[in-house]
């Protein structure tokens, strides 16, 4: 089995060092599968009050904006900082992959389907490279941790699997109890084709997705063509997360954190199609509240569901600085601890 690192909430402190500037990161050709499923509100809601509602007192109130959730295995072929022009500027990174699946959020009071005010949470990225790892922790206290992926693998049947495998540590954590769990699974029809995808509109995906999406989704509920154009352009969303500060007073390991706010900056959509077939995704971990990862138990789904919609597009983009939208007030003890000004 392969080992990774533990998952340690002080590897996602805040330290800028070299191996992650100058922003913006920039990424070419991304490629991104997409399963849209079912979620029951109260899940969300749940997702939504622990991780922003009580930690920030209310401050930050946010709540689902629809009852999905968007499943993304997303591959980066080219990703780099610096100035590309510039050999000595630019930092290239190698081709890697990541699983993760993004909540859809709308703050207190606001109703409005506008991408300016719809938010997107991820609560966990996986990723099969070393350094986007620590980039994502430092520059944007993403929770990235390491996993082993598969894309596209064959089956005796005939049909293809992705799949994301990561390290889980028992019950409590205890390494001793350390072994590689399959957190999440799509089977895909024989058809697929990574290698050859085609699409049919490639003048003008964007709006060939857009309406797309909607035939899709209106048959599920009812949804107008300004909620299917905000789900088929999740990414797009004000992205919020946490940053996390080490303790300079002490050295420890306390953390104290600010919640922050980015999004994908110069975004092109180069190519997009709807998926056809029959997919399915399984989650064949037995996770609970105490599990490291427990996708499952929080969108409380079954062992095996069928995605509402499912695409693929291929889209540029870059990250820029993300900005603080919360801080707890100095000597205010948040779920970290203390807030203290270094």
């Amino acid at each position: 089995m392969q080992r990774y690192p533990k998952y340690d909430i002080d590897n996602f402190a805040y330290t800028r060092g070299n191996l992650c500037t100058p922003l913006p990161f920039r990424f070419k050709e991304a490629l991104y599968f997409c399963f849209l499923i079912r979620v029951d509100e109260t899940h969300l809601r749940r997702i939504c009050d622990r991780n922003f509602n009580i930690p920030t007192d209310y401050e930050l109130e946010f709540s689902p904006l629809f009852p999905f959730v968007m499943m993304v295995f997303a591959y980066y072929p080219v990703s780099y900082t610096g100035d590309w022009a510039k050999e000595g500027e630019r930092l290239q990174y190698q081709p890697y992959r990541e699983f993760f699946y993004v909540v859809m959020m709308r703050k207190r009071g606001n109703y409005c389907l506008d991408f300016l005010k719809a938010y997107g949470y991820v609560p966990m990225l996986f990723l099969d490279q070393k350094i986007p790892v620590v980039a994502g922790r430092e520059v944007f206290g993403m929770p990235k941790t390491m996993a082993s992926l598969e894309y596209a693998v064959p089956l005796a049947d005939g049909k293809k699997l992705f799949r994301c495998k990561a390290v889980t540590y028992g019950k409590y954590g205890s390494p001793a109890a350390a072994r590689e769990e399959t957190l999440v699974e799509v089977i895909c029809p024989s058809s697929l084709n990574i290698e050859k995808l085609q699409s049919k509109n490639e003048g003008d995906a964007n709006r060939y997705l857009h309406m797309a999406m909607h035939d899709k989704l209106r048959k599920v509920e009812n949804l107008d063509i300004g909620a299917s154009q905000l789900i088929s352009n999740f990414n797009l969303l004000n992205f919020v997360s946490f940053r996390q500060y080490r303790d300079v007073f002490s050295g420890n390991k306390a953390l104290y954190q600010s919640v922050i706010q980015f999004q994908n900056k110069n975004l092109m959509l180069h190519r997009a199609e709807m998926l056809e077939g029959n997919y399915e995704i399984r989650f064949p971990y037995e996770d609970s509240r105490n599990s490291l990862f427990p996708i499952r138990t929080d969108l409380g789904q079954e062992k095996i569901v069928k995605p509402e919609a499912s695409f693929w597009m291929e889209f540029s983009f870059d990250l820029e600085e993300a900005e603080d939208i919360w801080r707890p007030e100095t000597g205010v003890k948040n779920r970290l601890g203390f807030w203290r000004k270094s």
